[in-house]
């Protein structure tokens, strides 16, 4: 144990020779008695576990910080820089149901996002890291984009169509099922994307639950 460990090496510390000042007064840690041996040993264990405690709780407040933080999913960021690059740069994005994902203002730049969730501890998160974002649901939405983003919705994918411009496209997974209620829902689906030896491709005409990823639908590719 520890503070065995601190017992012995100030014991033996204590066998050694006294080491005295010029007057003849005792200046070594070898003069300590086995009671300040024992003292000893007890604050610097105590030492050591309250430095272990404020280490822990550092990392803590640490871990607690990045989680409040909003998050960019290098897989989305990807699939926007994708699109870009075969559709050209759209105008104004529109990412309803958002959560804390910024991701499409690091795959979309020059673009104008539009962030949308009702959860409050998201839009806190969003708010406090300076990223405007709107605090409702989409039901009572009104504004129309030319580009929407729908990765893991909490909602019907019908709602999403009255904000799509004419000739708009819309990025969806289907990790809800969203892709396939645009299927039903008439949209024609241009491609997806898909990953081929570990580089992001956009294949024309893909079919839902062939690819593990993204699916563009709407207007003309």
């Amino acid at each position: 144990m520890l503070i065995e460990f601190w017992r012995k090496l100030l014991g033996k510390m204590r066998d050694k020779k006294p080491v005295a000042d010029i007057e003849g007064r005792f200046t070594g840690i070898c003069s300590m008695s086995e009671a300040e041996i024992e003292a000893r040993a007890q604050k610097i264990l105590a030492d050591a576990n309250l430095g272990e405690e404020v280490y822990r709780q550092l990392n803590e407040l640490k871990r607690e910080r990045e989680i409040d933080k909003p998050k960019e999913y290098s897989g989305i960021t990807n699939v926007c820089r994708m699109y870009e690059q075969v559709f050209g740069r759209p105008q104004s994005v529109f990412y309803p149901a958002c959560a804390d994902d910024i991701s499409p203002l690091r795959g979309f730049p020059n673009s104008r996002v539009t962030f949308l969730d009702p959860d409050d501890a998201s839009v806190e998160i969003m708010r406090r890291a300076g990223i405007p974002i709107l605090h409702q649901g989409i039901e009572t939405y009104k504004g129309k984009h030319d580009l929407i983003m729908l990765i893991n919705p909490a909602f019907k994918a019908s709602l999403a169509l009255p904000c799509l411009e004419r000739g708009g496209r819309i990025i969806a997974n289907n990790y809800l099922g969203t892709a396939e209620d645009l299927k039903y829902l008439g949209l024609p689906m241009i491609g997806g994307f898909d990953e081929k030896e570990g580089e992001l491709i956009f294949v024309p005409g893909s079919r839902i639950g062939t690819l593990d990823n993204c699916f563009v639908f709407g207007g003309k590719n």
